[in-house]
């Protein structure tokens, strides 16, 4: 249960509970001078932080679902009073950044509280303003218990759904900033892969590509195969074809090995075995493992990444080349026509 008071209270101003519990009620914002204001939110978010608790202590007791209640809407009270004092202290040098990452987690809780209390209306407000605030932390928002009962609701499962898309959609174009306007450098390749079928750049037009070089012994590269996999899963128009060094061995004993290898991972795409320096200097300066590159649907390099990358970091470049449109097609040739003869 994710609360805001471990991650606030160090970004505006520390203070001991007991002090807090003596505060006076704080003036109005604008007749106070920086360090009350500060002080005035602090106040705010440990009664709430305090309300959180102790319904949850409330609420493991079935007889005590009242009291666990009029807590979570005194916990909510207390967030909604600090969201009213959040604007002054966004006025303050040097904490609008500050005030702005407190707001959006500071509007998570609200929601949380009001969930917990069964006010499902303002719970998916809060929820809404949170995201629209900047609140990205949707693995949480999806397992947190507190939201337990807004979860199989059509409006959340919406409100999720935007999100999801409108990040995706961000994703996308940030990677399109990474991704060259031009082909990196002149690439080719053709060979045969582990399972003595034929392979060649040129048959794979018209589809986004991952040229992987990589190596068993690589423990980075090793791990990065598992999101290969993943991607392959999500996309019919993406092709994986891994460039294998075992540093230049190769025969039966070795083809055997990756092949177990790949078992043992579920990689099924094609793999190359490489085994002469030559196959390696088709890549420029490739000075490391794994070396990814990314091909577009016309077979040219738009981005090259070298060390392991996380899944994300592979499906924001694929989702940029997918996004590109197709080449257009290159027109058949047509079968020469025999001439006809003339009429006399």
């Amino acid at each position: 249960m994710p609360r805001v008071l471990p991650l606030v209270l160090p970004l505006l101003l520390a203070l001991s509970c007991a002090a807090l519990a003596q505060a006076p009620e704080p003036a109005p914002a604008q007749e106070q001078d920086p360090a009350a204001l500060k002080r005035a939110v602090d106040a705010k978010l440990v009664a709430a932080y305090d309300h959180m608790q102790a319904a949850a202590r409330l609420r493991a007791d079935p007889e005590q679902a009242a009291g666990a209640k009029a807590r979570y809407l005194q916990a909510a009270a207390a967030y909604e009073g600090a969201l009213q004092l959040l604007p002054e202290l966004a006025k303050l040098p040097k904490l609008a950044a500050r005030v702005a990452l407190t707001e959006r987690v500071v509007l998570y809780n609200l929601a949380c509280a009001r969930a917990r209390a069964g006010e499902t209306d303002p719970a998916l407000k809060a929820l809404g303003q949170a995201l629209e605030r900047g609140y990205r932390d949707l693995a949480r928002l999806e397992a947190d218990e507190d939201l337990a009962s807004l979860r199989k609701l059509p409006r959340f499962v919406n409100m999720l759904e935007r999100i999801q898309a409108k990040l995706a959609k961000q994703a996308v174009e940030a990677a399109k900033a990474e991704l060259s306007e031009e082909a990196l450098f002149p690439f080719d390749f053709q060979g045969t892969t582990i399972e003595g079928k034929p392979l060649k750049l040129a048959d794979l037009r018209g589809k986004v590509v991952i040229v992987d070089y990589w190596g068993t012994w690589c423990g980075p590269c090793r791990a990065e195969i598992p999101h290969f996999v993943k991607l392959l899963q999500e996309h019919e128009d993406l092709v994986v074809v891994g460039m294998t060094w075992e540093r230049g061995q190769g025969g039966a004993k070795t083809i055997a090995k990756v092949k177990a290898f790949a078992k043992e991972v579920g990689a099924s795409y094609p793999m190359i075995l490489l085994t002469k320096q030559e196959d390696l200097n088709k890549v420029p300066n490739l000075e490391a493992f794994p070396t990814t590159l990314f091909l577009d649907r016309q077979g040219r390099v738009r981005a090259r990444e070298t060390g392991y990358r996380d899944y994300q970091a592979l499906k924001k470049l694929v989702d940029a080349l997918r996004a590109e449109p197709a080449p257009a097609k290159e027109p058949e040739e047509q079968p020469e026509q025999p001439e006809q003869p003339r009429p006399f």
